[in-house]
């Protein structure tokens, strides 16, 4: 099966946050409220894309839509963007992804483990996943299985990219 590191070509810089982004892991996020208002002044070329990384990972409905379907456990919370400049707002959901343990010796990073520069990952340790986050690095680094990045694109987004990733089965 053939997998994909999900990544966008932009982030919106948001500059209140209130509840601390580290709680957003499966196992803390009853932590979490269940909408939150995050502010953030854009300016003339902010756009609403439909997947964020920044300051945490952000999917529009048609991607939270997508991610439930394929991975029915996930809990959402609901974020919404106030763009004070613009004065507009959008609202995104938050998914509390699985964390997997899959990354091999031959993956390489940058020094501080927040870049990943070549993900090998093993599959064997995958299990019926697919979408979920890496383990074992800095930052939020998503990884979708072909099936649940066709459905993706099926829906016409905006901002995705998508960077294949080398696959071996040790187990």
């Amino acid at each position: 099966m053939e997998y994909y590191l999900i990544m966008t070509d932009t982030d919106i810089p948001i500059v209140e946050n209130l509840f601390d982004i580290w709680d957003i892991k499966q196992d803390r996020a009853h932590k979490l409220p269940g909408r939150e208002l995050l502010f953030f002044h854009g300016n003339s070329y902010t756009t609403f894309h439909d997947i964020l990384f920044q300051p945490f990972l952000l999917v529009s409905e048609k991607i939270q839509n997508v991610i439930a379907l394929y991975e029915p456990d996930t809990v959402f919370t609901e974020i919404v963007l106030m763009d004070t400049f613009n004065e507009l707002a959008e609202l995104y959901f938050c998914p509390e992804l699985h964390e997997v343990d899959c990354l091999t010796e031959q993956s390489e990073f940058n020094p501080d483990r927040s870049v990943i520069k070549k993900a090998v990952i093993d599959v064997s340790k995958i299990g019926d996943k697919k979408v979920f986050s890496l383990a074992g690095v800095q930052g939020f680094h998503v990884v979708g299985r072909r099936d649940f990045i066709e459905s993706v694109l099926r829906r016409d987004i905006r901002g995705l990219v998508l960077l294949p990733i080398e696959t071996i089965s040790e187990g």
